[in-house]
């Protein structure tokens, strides 16, 4: 091999080496940016998860349903007051000086975005009801076959059908909401006959206490 050639492939590999480097550290900015937008909601839950917790302890299994369904109430609306930062991503790429290329990838990706973050409104909550109960098994089943759909449609996706970002963001959205039926379906199905007696209008009364309490520690601890 030429001089020029090992020099040519030398200045290849360094230039893909910087992209490379450059693109994670820029995943990692923005992945720091966006947890800092989702954490005071995550603490929501995490408050709401610790009254189920308690309404456990204490034997009053019908309050567990009930916590679950303020849980909804209270994260939709906050993931609805995300919303904008997602459905903006371009613009506020634009404005915070990225260039073009990135702020309009951005502005793609912020969109798919979207139904991921409602998704994530019954993902955990669900998740943490079935742990309150300690239906832990269930958990493990509905996470493994859920990830074994993620896999196959990413493939299905990506490779076989070429749809490139779209094809894995739609894989992601797919296989997370088909987490969000399997629980629906463990638990409107009354395998959950203890917890959950339907849907109540009680689930609506005091929830400003709550909201009160999780947005400011979640203030304090951000």
């Amino acid at each position: 091999m030429s001089k020029n050639g090992v020099q040519e492939r030398l200045i290849i590999a360094s230039g893909t080496e910087d992209t490379t480097s450059s693109l994670t550290k820029r995943i990692w900015v923005e992945s720091k940016a966006l947890w800092r937008i989702a954490f005071p909601s995550m603490h929501v839950e995490c408050n709401i998860n610790f009254m189920r917790g308690q309404a456990f302890g204490a034997k009053q299994y019908h309050m567990m349903g009930i916590y679950l369904q303020r849980s909804w109430i209270v994260n939709s609306v906050t993931a609805t007051l995300m919303v904008p930062f997602f459905a903006l991503t371009g613009p506020i790429f634009r404005l915070l000086g990225y260039s073009e290329e990135v702020a309009s990838k951005a502005g793609e990706l912020g969109l798919w975005f979207i139904p991921y973050v409602y998704n994530m409104v019954f993902t955990l909550t669900i998740q943490m009801y079935l742990q309150a109960q300690m239906k832990n098994i269930i958990i493990g089943v509905l996470a493994a076959s859920t990830f074994v759909l993620h896999i196959f449609l990413s493939w299905l996706f990506v490779n076989e059908f070429n749809w490139g970002i779209p094809g894995a963001m739609g894989s992601l959205v797919i296989s997370s909401w088909a987490l969000v039926v399997g629980g629906m379906v463990y638990i409107f199905g009354g395998w959950c006959p203890n917890t959950w007696n339907g849907f109540s209008k009680v689930a609506f009364n005091d929830l400003s206490p709550v909201v009160k309490l999780s947005i400011t520690s979640g203030i304090m601890l951000w």
